[in-house]
């Protein structure tokens, strides 16, 4: 494997924007890619260890991100609307993802061999750059979690390039089902809940306009009117 990092710009994909209501963008830096050898391959990792998981393809890195959206609405699609682009310099053999290893001691399952068709290909891996992994609703407000694929690899060229920046939108349509909120809470809960997505979203300056939580919020009871 060699080290050096060279940046080249190679690439700007553009696509026509329909409505959306999320306009968003997930950059990264090439500071942020740690290398290192596992046997004959090159492992590449970002600080949280989150990785593609088709067995025996190559396992690369991806960034899991969460996103706060409308309660009364749902994701039809996400649109890329453009994406740049570098190069990496040198060569790499990337590691081939393996099976889940459970952590209670157990023997780790066999090693699986690299998918010979995908290495040998000169398709870019994974050959897509975002994917909704779950739209859930969490403490009453409705998030939707997002993989992004910011390293694409050429297998026959054994070449790895990096999308610095990948600007998207989240398109939505109407939720015609009916919502189901708390139908009251006390202040403090609500106010638990808010902090908890707050921290965990990409997008908390968007969290007063999707409204979520209990229909109606209780005051807290002071200590003079809990004696009465």
């Amino acid at each position: 494997m060699k080290k050096g990092i060279i940046t080249i710009v190679v690439l700007l994909c553009t696509s026509t924007l329909v409505f959306a209501d999320y306009n968003g963008s997930v950059n990264t830096n090439q500071s942020e890619l740690i290398f290192s050898q596992k046997d004959e391959y090159d492992f590449i990792t970002f600080e949280k260890n989150y990785f593609t998981e088709e067995v025996g393809s190559p396992q690369l890195p991806v960034k899991i991100l969460e996103y706060v959206i409308p309660i009364d609405m749902n994701v039809k699609d996400i649109i890329i609307n453009s994406c740049e682009q570098v190069q990496i310099d040198g060569t790499y053999f990337v590691y081939p993802a393996q099976p889940p290893h459970l952590t209670d001691g157990s023997e780790p399952p066999p090693f699986v061999e690299q998918n010979i068709e995908i290495y040998g290909s000169s398709t870019p891996y994974p050959d897509k750059l975002v994917e909704v992994i779950s739209d859930r609703f969490t403490r009453s407000y409705h998030i939707v979690t997002l993989r992004f694929y910011p390293i694409e690899y050429i297998p026959a060229q054994q070449k790895i390039n990096l999308y610095t920046s990948i600007d998207f939108t989240i398109e939505y349509e109407s939720n015609p089902g009916p919502i189901q909120l708390p139908l009251r809470q006390n202040l403090r809960r609500q106010k638990l809940a808010e902090g908890f997505i707050k921290s965990s979203v990409e997008n908390p300056d968007d969290f007063e306009s999707v409204t979520g939580g209990a229909q109606e919020i209780i005051p807290e009871r002071t200590e003079m009117e809990a004696r009465t």
